[in-house]
């Protein structure tokens, strides 16, 4: 994909420009020389959305600087996405998210001097920035039918209880039961932890290999569909 048409889904193909780079600058506020980790977009306050399957990292506020903020973490990519200076805050910490969710409205919050979306890129392992420029204009979008056989829209059963991930991993933390959705909950085993019973039935909105394991993400977080050559979900 070509840089724009990345934006094109963070825009939700709204109209955008170019106002600052990666690298060193003059400060807008400051007016000191300091290294900008991230690339503007001058815009309105339109709403800005999520690129693909991820998870809300953090969300918070800091005066003077990014403003109303936004990391979503995205696993397929090895990255965290920064939304910075945004009007509103649209999702919650934890929440997972897919293609097209809304993620916040555009705005000036924070050491800014116009109404513009800031977006960073960390790499997951090391939390170091990268360029975004060169980030966007290499993002591919994932299959809608990649090899794990699993089926992006379609509806599997679990075959076994299931532990509800923030993440496609057991690195990941399992999910507490207030973050389920409320169909999910319905199917819970606990009232406390987010285990889904076996025999529930579950929409894969994305897939994830590690290594041989395949992981699904559903409405309500990640679950594994194979592991160690187990079959778990069908």
């Amino acid at each position: 994909m070509s840089t724009e048409s990345t934006l094109k889904i963070i825009f939700g193909g709204a109209a955008h420009r170019r106002s600052s780079g990666y690298g060193w600058r003059i400060h807008p506020v400051k007016k000191t020389k300091k290294f900008h980790y991230g690339v503007d977009y001058a815009c309105g306050k339109v709403p800005v959305y999520a690129l693909e399957s991820g998870t809300v990292y953090k969300r918070g506020y800091q005066a003077g600087g990014a403003g109303n903020y936004v990391y979503v973490k995205y696993p397929r990519l090895g990255v965290a996405v920064a939304y910075f200076h945004l009007t509103s805050i649209a999702v919650k910490q934890g929440q997972s998210v897919g293609r097209g969710t809304r993620i916040g409205v555009a705005g000036t919050t924070g050491g800014s001097t116009g109404v513009h979306l800031h977006i960073g890129v960390r790499n997951l392992s090391t939390w170091k920035w990268q360029n975004p420029e060169t980030w966007l204009a290499n993002y591919s979008a994932p299959s809608s039918n990649g090899s794990s056989g699993y089926r992006v829209g379609s509806t599997y059963t679990l075959r076994t209880n299931m532990n509800v991930r923030t993440g496609p991993g057991t690195n990941y933390a399992k999910k507490k039961r207030s973050a389920l959705t409320v169909n999910a909950r319905a199917h819970c085993t606990s009232a406390s932890s987010a285990v889904l019973k076996k025999g529930t039935r579950v929409t894969c909105k994305a897939t994830h290999t590690v290594g041989s394991d395949i992981w699904l993400q559903i409405p309500s977080g990640w679950v594994c569909a194979r592991k160690s050559g187990k079959i778990y979900i069908s």
